[in-house]
């Protein structure tokens, strides 16, 4: 496992953030929320400590977020500042699907099983070829040739990181992390890091929701 260094020293008074994000879907929520952040973190009202993509296309989201944080002056690379971008739980089906790409018949009933209540008018259905159609054209066209688009990910997992930055919290001192989309990657924390972290989230998208529950708040 890669190791990565933290800063040791915590202000109680400031609240300190990890957010998971599918940013760069058709809803725009989690672009807002992350500027919103952002905002906040440069006026020393919150210490965000890094931000977890996930979801379907979660590498393309997590350069996203880079060029986001580059653009902001939070990007990686800037000192103390900086803003860590990891790669999170992509799924299991999702992670399979691209605009492109034409689906067997076996394929969408395996999709439409496994998400029977999928907005598929919002973000399309693969049986269409409306899968995502227009994902992260925007940023494509506004920055063509940023270098976060072939710069090297972090090698970190989303729930490695998670379990390495808690280690410096305790129960009466937790790590808040705010959820924009499914926390798969808080499930499978070991026991003792559960209580050094709370939990705020919007989405569902929880398999084992019995061994999350106890530290959601």
């Amino acid at each position: 496992m890669a190791a990565v260094s933290f800063k040791e020293e915590v202000k109680e008074t400031i609240p300190e953030v990890v957010l998971v994000t599918d940013i760069g879907s058709a809803d725009n929520d989690d672009f807002f929320a992350i500027l919103y952040a952002i905002h906040l973190a440069k006026r020393r009202q919150i210490v965000l400590r890094g931000i977890i993509a996930v979801h379907h296309y979660a590498e393309d989201r997590a350069r996203m977020l880079r060029i986001i944080l580059a653009e902001s002056g939070l990007g990686e690379g800037v000192g103390e500042e900086a803003v860590p971008v990891h790669v999170g739980t992509k799924g299991a089906w999702p992670c399979r699907l691209r605009p492109d790409k034409k689906y067997t018949e076996e394929e969408v009933v395996e999709f439409e099983a496994a998400n029977c209540s999928f907005p598929t008018t919002l973000f399309g259905h693969p049986a269409k070829g409306t899968w995502f159609a227009n994902f992260g054209k925007a940023m494509q066209a506004m920055y063509p040739d940023h270098p976060s688009w072939t710069a090297p990910l972090s090698p970190l997992s989303g729930s490695e990181f998670i379990e390495q930055l808690a280690k410096l919290y305790s129960p009466s001192r937790r790590l808040r992390v705010i959820c924009l989309a499914p926390p798969h990657d808080l499930v499978g924390l070991s026991a003792h890091i559960h209580e050094r972290i709370s939990i705020t989230t919007q989405n569902g998208g929880i398999e084992n929701i019995d061994r999350l529950h106890s530290f959601l708040v």
